[in-house]
């Protein structure tokens, strides 16, 4: 087995941020669907994912996390088994009932970020969601797992552009109906350290676990059985004309 680390060669996050009363309010259903953000950021040293309900300013902020990743040193036929990614986490908040779970998305997008990124993932490729998020200033690990695995695994060099973009999302920014979630009610919200963060230790990590070598090992087994055949054949047609 070998394994594949790369830091993002992109990362930053989107926000969604806008009131939640008087003119213009937008429910919370209509902030996690919008097809644009407010605002986009990649210079931060922190990542954000945020599905929040700001009391003081009247207005519900929604931030996703996203990073890319360049696979173009994978070999072409490596085969997957497992993949992760570490990030430092800086500090989280969860005031509302599984504020601090958080869901990975294939991201569609390409090597920049802007507001158009807000909803641009594809929704058949995630990952299960990752819990236990209930420490700060420390590792913690999120399993590249479900279907956004099998997409790794199919495309072990990434998208055309030799890509692996993730997109993070907090558990009430989902899909808040569907998983019979509440609306936040407070402050929920993830920052880890980004690709830009000083400590070169507390930067994100991906990790990937794959073999390779299964077409040369069925050649040499193809050459092998050629020319125990041919050594048959031989010893054949010795015994005939000896006879």
């Amino acid at each position: 087995m070998a394994t594949f680390t790369a830091n993002p060669s992109v990362d930053g996050y989107v926000q969604r941020a806008v009131s939640y009363s008087g003119r213009g309010a937008e429910t919370w259903d209509e902030v996690t669907t919008n097809s644009t953000g407010t605002l986009a950021n990649t210079s931060s040293v922190y990542l954000y994912t945020a599905a929040t309900k700001q009391t003081s300013t009247s207005r519900w902020l929604c931030n996703r996390g996203l990073m890319s990743f360049d696979l173009s040193s994978m070999p072409a036929d490596a085969v997957i088994s497992a993949a992760k990614i570490t990030v430092y986490v800086n500090t989280y908040f969860a005031q509302t009932t599984n504020g601090n779970q958080v869901m990975a998305f294939l991201w569609t997008g390409g090597s920049s970020i802007s507001t158009a990124d807000y909803n641009d993932f594809d929704a058949s490729y995630t990952t299960n969601y990752e819990s236990d998020i209930s420490s700060t200033g420390a590792d913690q690990d999120f399993t590249i797992d479900n279907t956004l695995l099998g997409w790794l695994q199919d495309n072990p060099q990434g998208n055309g552009s030799n890509l692996f973009n993730i997109m993070f999302r907090n558990r009430l920014d989902v899909n808040s109906a569907d998983l019979s979630e509440s609306d936040p009610t407070g402050f929920n919200a993830q920052l880890y350290r980004s690709q830009e963060y000083s400590t070169s230790s507390h930067r994100p990590v991906l990790t990937i676990t794959y073999s390779t070598g299964y077409g040369n090992s069925v050649v040499d087994v193809a050459s092998g059985n050629i020319s125990s055949i041919n050594g048959i054949a031989t010893a054949n047609i010795s015994k005939v004309n000896d006879a």
